[in-house]
């Protein structure tokens, strides 16, 4: 478990909203490799 955090991480700017659509892509293309590995 890990411990509760103190502070939050936010990121302002356009490239936060950029990085969303971003990590979406690249997390569904794991997907449908196989690149992904659960417990």
């Amino acid at each position: 478990m890990l411990p509760p955090r103190k502070h939050g991480v936010l990121v302002p700017g356009p490239q936060a909203h950029l990085m969303k659509p971003a990590f979406e892509k690249y997390f569904l293309w794991k997907m449908e490799h196989g690149y992904v590995q659960l417990p």
